[in-house]
């Protein structure tokens, strides 16, 4: 078995009207980003399999692009920590994967100022290989203790259930083609979902 590490920092995403927006590698420009970290380990007791669990850890200082909205006017910027375990099992022909979040935000400033508003959020999926180079998935995800945090107030499209079943065919090597379908709740409406996807590496 074996022990794996990771750690990582640069620069955090910005706060925009449409979302948080990351660093723009082809376009680069520090002006309106702060600092983030993040740090990872996992325990693997069987180095043939990626079967094991970890636990994670993230910070970041979310900034605004501009001007902060009216109800946000007093808060110069979020600080954000993520406090995360994953677990992943494989037992031919299945896989399950899950991760649990717990998130902290504070608003730093006049308004709200020391004030820490937390949710959890999650996902459980399951895997099953089939012939003819089909496998078959499920997905759950859900997020708790999410109505008054000020900080989704941000984001009204913020998902807080989503269930998914779907199948991929990888008719060639490194090429697929996934059709799934999905039920989705949002903090502001509820809607299904039917998806057919091609992915694949090219070079």
């Amino acid at each position: 078995g074996s022990v794996r590490t990771a750690l990582g920092a640069g620069l955090a995403p910005f706060l925009t009207e449409g979302g948080l927006e990351p660093f723009d590698v082809t376009h680069p420009d520090v002006r309106h980003h702060g600092f983030g970290f993040q740090a990872r380990v996992g325990l693997f007791p069987d180095a043939v399999t990626d079967s094991g669990l970890g636990l994670l850890f993230a910070h970041n200082e979310l900034n605004w692009e501009r001007t902060p909205p009216a109800q946000f006017a007093g808060v110069s910027h979020f600080e954000q920590s993520v406090f995360g375990i994953f677990g992943n099992l494989e037992r031919e022909p299945w896989r399950i994967t899950g991760v649990l979040y717990y998130l902290d935000t504070e608003a730093v400033g006049d308004t709200y100022a020391g004030r820490y508003q937390g949710f959890t959020t999650g996902y459980l999926e399951l895997h099953r290989t089939l012939q003819h180079r089909l496998v078959a998935f499920a997905r759950r995800e859900d997020s708790w203790d999410f109505t008054r945090v000020v900080y989704l107030d941000l984001f009204p499209n913020f998902v807080t259930g989503r269930t998914i079943l779907g199948l991929r065919w990888d008719f060639r090597p490194r090429q697929a083609l996934t059709l799934q379908i999905g039920a989705t709740r949002s903090r502001t409406d509820a809607y299904r979902e039917f998806r057919l996807q091609w992915s694949g590496v090219l070079f």
